[in-house]
């Protein structure tokens, strides 16, 4: 999937990864009991393990994952372990004031209000690591990430956001099938010189389709092997 599909922060998943880094310019330290989630956490994003992260999950959260919102919830989970894997790893924690508008609040609903958010910076120091921002309760002594539950208009944007998505998909791959030279070759270049951007302008100003799908197009070329 490409496009927003790919990008589910347009709904929660950014909301939930990227969304406040600058807020944690000064934190407390994590406690003993913070730092245990975190590591169960880092190590169920590292073994690309689902059922891992769901049990780490508010068990109100899990309750939003029925018949109609499980495909979305798929996705949500789906996009944490589509990040590196780095060996190194930083924490950090951030409260939410009582009263603090929560993050998408009228997209979404909460079936618990979370407490505070942790950051989690996956390849500190790297140019190419990820951020995970999680939302997390203090529930019988255990920190359990909450998982906000999409309203009915949140899900009709999910879905008609996957149908594009496939359609779009469809045709980059249809487009790639009938690349030919010379222009596949000049792509083929800038992507083996580094220049990833620069083969999807080039793609986009010579085929005149859609951004998303051009950029799509190059990403499935540049997984071709020479």
């Amino acid at each position: 999937m490409i496009g927003v599909m790919r990008r589910l922060s347009l709904l929660i998943v950014a909301c939930l990864l990227y969304g406040i880094g600058e807020a944690f310019a000064q934190n407390p330290a994590l406690t003993p009991e913070q730092q245990a989630f975190v590591e169960r956490y880092v190590d169920a994003v590292r073994a690309k393990d689902v059922g891992r992260l769901r049990a780490l999950v508010h068990p109100r959260s899990l309750a939003c994952i029925q018949p109609d919102t499980a495909a979305f919830f798929d996705d949500v989970f789906a996009s944490r372990t589509r990040h590196p894997t780095a060996v190194q790893y930083a924490a950090s924690i951030q409260p939410i004031a009582p009263g603090q508008a929560l993050m998408m609040e009228g997209d979404v609903t909460y079936p618990v209000r979370p407490t505070h958010w942790i950051q989690i910076d996956l390849a500190p120091g790297a140019t190419s690591g990820a951020i995970l921002m999680v939302q997390v309760v203090l529930e019988r002594g255990a920190w359990l990430e909450v998982l906000p539950c999409p309203t009915p208009a949140t899900l009709a944007k999910y879905r008609a956001a996957k149908a594009t998505a496939s359609t779009q998909e469809q045709r980059a791959r249809e487009l790639l099938a009938n690349l030919k030279d010379p222009l596949r070759a000049e792509l083929r270049q800038l992507l083996r010189d580094g220049r990833k951007v620069s083969a999807i302008m080039r793609y986009n100003q010579e085929a005149g389709e859609d951004l998303t799908v051009a950029r799509r197009v190059i990403e499935l070329l540049s997984e071709l092997k020479d």
